[in-house]
C-alpha cells in the first residue's frame, strides 16, 4: 500500500531558509555608505544693499550629509531667501 505523504513541511523548510537568506544578507552587510555629500546653490539676481552698495546673491542654500560608519548619519541643511 502506498502511504500519501505532505509537502507542507519541505515547503515550510524552504520558505524560512529563504527568509534567513534575505534576512543575512539585509542586516549581515558592512556599512558601505561612508563619507560626506554636499549640496548647494546660489541665485542668480543679487541684491543691493542701498545704503552700504552691497551686493548678496537673492537665494542660496548648501546641504551636508556625513555618513558615519556606525550607520548614522548628520544632517546640516541652510537655505536664504531675500524678498
Amino acid at each position: 500500500m502506498f502511504r500519501k505523504v505532505s509537502s507542507t513541511p519541505l515547503w515550510v523548510a524552504i520558505f524560512l531558509a529563504l527568509v534567513a537568506v534575505q534576512a543575512y544578507s539585509a542586516f549581515g552587510q558592512s556599512n558601505d555608505v561612508i563619507g560626506s555629500w554636499k549640496n548647494g546653490s546660489v541665485g542668480m539676481i543679487s541684491y543691493q544693499n542701498r545704503t552700504t552698495g552691497a551686493t548678496k546673491p537673492g537665494r542660496g542654500s548648501i546641504f551636508t550629509y556625513k555618513f558615519n560608519p556606525n550607520g548614522t548619519y548628520e544632517f546640516v541643511g541652510y537655505m536664504e531667501s531675500t524678498m
